[in-house]
Formats: C-alpha cells, structure tokens, sequence
C-alpha cells in the first residue's frame, strides 16, 4: 500500500491534486513520514519530515504529538525538524514566529 501511494503521489496521475483536501505536497509528504516512522524507517521519516516542513508544514504541536511519531518525538533530531519547520512561520504579532501553536 505504501509502495502504491508514493508511486500515486511521484507521479501525479489523472488529477490537479492541490484541489485535494489534505492533498497538498507539505501534508501528503507528512502523511509519508508518518507512514515511514510506523515502519521503523525513521532515517527515511526523518527525512521526508525535513521536506514536508520545507514544503511548509508548520502545525509543530501535531508533529510533536502524532502518535505515528512516538519513537521518534524525543530525538535530538525530530526536536532539530520541528523547530525549522517552526522557524518558517512568521505570524502578525503579538503570536510572531513558531508555527502553529
């Protein structure tokens, strides 16, 4: 099913997928990771974290309390993802910069 998804999601096939609820590229590349890190293959989550927070994925409190995310959450790493995935939000004051918490 995963191998089947990524294919779906690398090609594009058929539709105009930002149309999509929930089929953005920074939430279908979370979707990814999460996936990933259900597997065990965290280097590979982490990585595809890294890209959907450059794709602006910012709702750092999900990140942190995804359940998909367990093993990895208190990881020097993951905290390092979080944070530049933060760090690329700037919001009107008084809330500034931080993502969406």
């Amino acid at each position: 099913m995963f191998a089947e998804g990524l294919k779906l999601f690398t090609s594009r096939t058929r539709f105009v997928w930002t149309w999509f609820h929930c089929a953005t590229d920074a939430e279908m590349l979370y979707e990814q990771a999460a996936a990933l890190a259900t597997m065990g293959r965290a280097t590979e989550a982490l990585d595809t974290m890294r890209a959907a927070g450059e794709a602006y994925r910012t709702d750092v409190p999900t990140m942190r309390s995804d359940p998909a995310f367990a093993q990895l959450r208190d990881t020097q790493e993951m905290r390092r993802v979080t944070a530049d995935a933060a760090a690329r939000v700037t919001l009107p004051p008084p809330i500034g910069s931080g993502g969406l918490s």
